[in-house]
């Protein structure tokens, strides 16, 4: 089985229980104290939960709390640069040219 990581808020705790105790799975569970970190708390070598609505008391927290999330994941995706393979080729100046 893929290891898995469970993201949750601070304040929340996460219990996990194995019906077959000889196949017991990797999982670490983190917790995050805002939504940016929230984000930055993914690992690429895991399979990533984040689980925040089932600790929302109120059900009319949801459609805030579902679009400050993603608000948070716009504007850090906004921060990365994606560089393809084309765009570097554009970047390279030949060899045998003069840059000045």
């Amino acid at each position: 089985m893929s290891p898995c990581r469970i993201i949750v808020p601070e304040s929340c705790n996460v219990k996990t229980e194995f019906f077959d105790p000889d196949n017991q799975f990797d999982i670490e569970i983190v917790k995050f104290s805002n939504y940016t970190d929230m984000w930055h708390l993914l690992d690429r070598d895991r399979i990533n939960i984040i689980s925040v609505f089932p600790y929302l008391s109120d059900p009319a927290l949801v459609g805030p709390t579902t679009a400050k999330i993603f608000k948070v994941l716009v504007r850090e995706a906004k921060k990365i640069q994606y560089h393809t393979k084309e765009h570097n080729k554009r970047k390279q100046v030949p060899a045998n040219s003069s840059v000045y």
